[in-house]
């Protein structure tokens, strides 16, 4: 985190070493220009008047309450005098040719601190129309305060008022409800008191009606007893022999009905009711033949003598007969006494429903009773409730009449505005303001155009984006120099730049052993020729070995820079098989070059050829190092295809040409050959970007050219300042 700190900070800085001098001139540039207008312009004047909040008052709140409320007012104020309508009743009132935005640029409204005043500052070019101007904005400001005070109570005032109506409407529908339904209580008790009489009546009759029942059954059922058997049908258990007689005895209470009786005992009735309970054959006068019926001598008996073959089956029709004739006998005798019967049951049945109905009513009643006497609490509390509620509201209706009493001087003018007698001068703080605008701005819009500029300009930029190891930055040759600097200029800075890149490519190959380097860059004319030429130098002044070979076979430029001819070259070594007598001697001891020859029309399949293999093998026989020199990697496969023949390749990029995706796109075309990339150098660095070398040939009179770069900046400044000063006044007086 530290180091990617370091990093962003390296990169502000370099930013703004690198243009510095155009933020600051900016800066100034926008001060002197403010300056300049603020010549131009017109004098303004300022009149201020001072306004005081008086909050409405309250029992219910204190001092420090209204005090806090004065402030938060005076707030408010304040906002409202810069409004819209504000300033249009201000601009309406003094006829003004202008906008309320416009006005709003000359006014400012601001509370004093821990007060309830507001001071109220108007710029004008006229000292009397700023004062005037002031006046007629606050008192624009108490008119309208006052109007919208009386249109908020007003509203508020109607609103109690329609609450205080829909109260009282409320009570009186709640007393409406109450007599209402007290009306329907007493009208259900009253009722409820008649339908209990009622029901006492009918339970009363019912009672009555169910005694003559019972009485009436009583006596039915002692009347239809006076007949029985006495004696069940038997057959004597001395008879053996057929016909068997069954006989069965039969008790009459009134003695003057036995011989009655006696004779019903065999009427034909009877005999077909016993014949058809039994599913007899016989007709009834076969069966009469086999019966005897005998009163027994002054008693109240009657026998009944059955003869048949078999002792049960008389048994059965004897048994049959008697019982069947009871029966009949006691419908006889209850059937002048059913019809009564009937009556009074019907009677019971008709008491009983008319004491279940009014018992239900009763009951519908006392329900509706418990319910109406709830009803009534409730409304009897609902009542209470909108009593309370109207007397609070006829508080509040009072209290907002009072508080609409003393809105009435809200806000006053505590000092009014009065013509100022000089203009404000406010130029110190235009230049400053304008001037700190123009740095910023300028700042802005430098770190913007470093953010999206992926060009690479130091080796802090190659280690970010890039990540590959800077074995060397050449700081930017004189344009017209001799390109092979090491030669020819020994102690410059540049000749000791490259000599450092030797060192690290050296260092490079501790770990894995070069014999064998291609130089090539991204893009044409980045000086790969150059650092090709100068590394190459650079190594043999360290007493090696040292081949350059001029690959590039589509703009070969070695030839030019070593001084060399061109005809025998890299494709006759290739077309003869061997390089004896074509390699050329220069003037750098320990350095040969081998040019690039005739332009073949096929470089590629050339350079990637075997022949190229085994030409690089036997050279490294014959050498410490061979350095050979591409077209670029962007333009052609050259050099990609060489990228495998060598045991490295060194990238050059240009500060402040080589583009940030262009170099990774050469980078991955060569990783996709497996090449083996160790390193990148950074050429054509600016002096003030390259290491801070002592042996600077660009001391004049003890300065740096950074020092003097900078008084020539000052002194060209200066003057023209000095000459924009002239004319702005020189207009000005004009």
């Amino acid at each position: 985190m530290q180091t990617q700190n370091a990093v962003e900070l390296r990169w502000v800085f370099s930013v703004l070493r690198r243009r510095g001098g155009l933020i600051l001139g900016c800066g100034i540039l926008a001060a002197v220009i403010a300056f300049a207008v603020d010549l131009w312009l017109p004098p303004e004047y300022e009149a201020s008047v001072t306004l005081l909040i008086k909050p409405a008052e309250s029992a219910d709140t204190s001092e420090y309450n209204q005090l806090i409320a004065g402030e938060r007012l005076a707030l408010t104020y304040s906002e409202m005098l810069t409004g819209q309508t504000i300033l249009e009743s201000a601009i309406a009132a003094l006829n003004l040719a202008e906008t309320p935005e416009s006005l709003a640029d000359r006014i400012s409204a601001e509370p004093i601190a821990e007060t309830q005043l507001i001071r109220l500052v108007v710029n004008d070019s006229s000292p009397d129309g700023a004062a005037l101007l002031a006046n007629t904005i606050a008192e624009s400001l108490i008119d309208y305060i006052q109007s919208l005070q009386s249109k908020r109570y007003s509203a508020s005032l109607q609103n109690l008022q329609d609450k205080i109506n829909l109260s009282l409407e409320s009570i009186n529908e709640t007393e409406a409800a109450i007599r209402t339904l007290n009306t329907r209580l007493i009208e259900d008790k009253t009722k409820l008191a008649r339908l209990e009489s009622q029901l006492n009546e009918y339970l009363s009759e019912l009672r009555s009606i169910q005694q003559d029942q019972r009485e009436l059954e009583l006596y039915v059922t002692q009347l239809t007893d006076d007949i029985k058997i006495v004696d069940p049908a038997h057959v004597p258990e001395k008879q053996f022999l057929p016909p068997f007689a069954a006989t069965a005895t039969l008790f009459m209470a009134n003695q003057n009905l036995v011989e009655t009786y006696g004779r019903m005992l065999t009427g034909r009735t009877l005999l077909e009711a016993v014949i058809a309970e039994l599913g007899l054959t016989e007709t009834p006068d076969d069966l009469e033949k086999n019966l005897l019926t005998k009163t027994i001598f002054n008693t109240q008996l009657i026998q009944l003598t059955v003869f048949d073959d078999d002792a049960t089956r008389a048994l059965l029709i004897a048994d049959a007969m008697t019982r069947t004739f009871v029966a009949q006998v006691q419908t006889l005798l209850a059937e002048p006494y059913q019809v009564s019967l009937d009556d009074l049951e019907s009677q019971i049945g008709t008491k009983l429903d008319l004491i279940t109905a009014i018992r239900e009513e009763i009951t519908s009643l006392n329900a509706a009773s418990l319910d109406g006497e709830t009803e009534l609490d409730q409304l009897e509390i609902l009542l209470s409730e909108y009593r309370t509620d109207y007397r609070l509201l006829q508080q509040d209706y009072e209290q907002l009449l009072l508080t609409t009493a003393q809105a009435s001087d809200a806000v006053v003018i505590s000092e009014p505005a009065v013509p100022p007698a000089i203009p404000v001068e406010r130029r110190t703080i235009y230049m400053l303001l304008a001037g700190s605008i123009g740095l910023l701005l300028s700042s802005g819009i430098s770190f913007l155009m470093a953010g999206v500029d992926d060009t690479i300009r130091t080796p802090e930029d190659v280690d970010k984006f890039i990540r590959l190891n800077v074995l060397g930055s050449i700081e930017r040759f004189t344009k017209g120099e001799d390109p092979l600097v090491v030669a020819a200029q020994p102690r410059s800075p540049v000749s000791e730049d490259f000599r450092i890149l030797a060192t690290n490519l050296r260092y490079t190959s501790l770990d894995h052993l070069l014999r064998s380097i291609l130089v090539t860059s991204p893009q044409p004319k980045e000086g790969k020729t150059t650092v090709a030429a100068n590394l190459a130098a650079a190594l043999s002044q360290k007493e090696y070995e040292v081949v350059v070979i001029d690959a590039d076979l589509r703009l070969p430029r070695l030839h030019d820079v070593f001084g060399l001819n061109q005809n025998a070259g890299l494709t006759g070594s290739l077309l003869d098989g061997k390089v004896d007598g074509i390699l050329q001697s220069t003037a750098i001891d320990g350095l040969r070059v081998l040019v690039s020859g005739k332009t073949p029309p096929n470089p590629v399949q050339v350079l990637g050829s075997m022949r190229m293999r085994n030409l690089i093998a036997d050279l490294s026989d014959k050498a410490d190092l061979i350095v050979l020199d591409s077209p670029p990697v962007q333009l052609s496969a050259d050099a990609s295809a060489l990228a495998t023949a060598v045991d490295g390749v060194l990238l050059v990029l240009q500060a402040g040409r080589s583009r940030t995706r262009t170099v990774l796109g050469t980078i991955e075309s060569l990783r996709q050959v497996n090449a083996q990339l160790v390193g990148i150098v950074l050429n054509s660095v600016p002096v003030r970007k390259s290491r801070n070398y002592y042996y600077s040939s660009c001391l004049e009179d003890g300065y740096s050219g950074s020092r003097l770069w900078m008084n020539r900046w000052k002194k060209t400044f200066a003057r023209f300042f000095v000459r924009l000063l002239r004319f702005v006044r020189g207009n000005r007086d004009a």
